[in-house]
């Protein structure tokens, strides 16, 4: 059939087109082997936040049940452990936190055994260790800024103000009080931008709403502020302001 035959760009027909090939279909199914893809880490990181948390993301969905000695957190000076939690973010992604601040200026070890990582379909992850050392920051070099909010918005909860490092995109956040007054203590040098919603749930966290059972999202705020923080240096007073 020539209209169905293979041409060239220009449109001439290829003549030999007797040739044919056969296909045998694989008829067991292969597994889809878990592996980890990224990290938030490197290793032999430095500056690393003390209060930092750790994500891990694999290919697949993994079984919940994750053992107490598949991460390990360690000093490396004198090789203390430390004590972790660890959850998932997503299906897909486990969350490392630790328990209290790390130590300013110090190297620790963060390591993995995956022999007891599962997919959710229940194949096991293969038996292979990491190791991501890194170095905490020198908190003495951090700065701070703490002021005021300014509104002429009523909430019917609680306003939080978080703060964005516009270099690695890390976000910290903090309720204000009675006066609408907010602190953020140890922040990296660096320009920050602002952000602002009212948690009226009081769930401590910003609820997007649902569609299902019908809700609206909290309400957000993004003012137009910047500001550069310094070294050892910390601004206070500073009055932010957002409008409904």
């Amino acid at each position: 059939d020539k209209e169905k035959a293979l041409r060239d760009t220009v449109g001439n027909l290829i003549r030999d087109t007797a040739y044919f090939g056969l296909l045998q279909p694989v008829s067991k199914e292969l597994p889809f082997l878990p592996y980890l893809i990224s990290a938030s880490i490197k290793d032999s990181s430095i500056n690393i936040s003390p209060t930092t948390d750790f994500e891990f993301v694999f290919n697949l969905p993994l079984k919940k049940q994750i053992n107490h000695n598949t991460f390990k957190l360690k000093n490396i000076i004198d090789s203390s452990a430390e004590k972790i939690s660890i959850s998932f973010k997503t299906d897909n992604i486990i969350l490392v936190k630790p328990l209290r601040k790390l130590l300013s200026d110090v190297w620790y070890e963060l390591s993995i055994r995956t022999d007891s990582i599962f997919s959710f379909e229940n194949i096991k992850m293969s038996d292979t260790a990491f190791s991501y050392k890194f170095k905490t920051a020198d908190i003495r070099n951090y700065s701070g800024i703490s002021g005021s909010l300014k509104t002429n918005d009523k909430c019917n909860g609680n306003f939080y103000v978080i703060i964005k490092n516009l270099i690695d995109k890390s976000l910290y956040r903090t309720k204000t009080n009675d006066k609408l007054e907010w602190t953020f203590d140890e922040l990296p040098p660096g320009e920050y931008e602002f952000e602002v919603y009212c948690d009226e749930d009081g769930n401590n966290k910003y609820s997007f709403g649902n569609a299902k059972d019908f809700r609206f999202s909290e309400k957000f705020y993004l003012p137009k502020d910047k500001v550069v923080l310094k070294p050892r240096w910390k601004v206070e007073n500073y009055q932010l302001e957002i409008k409904e």
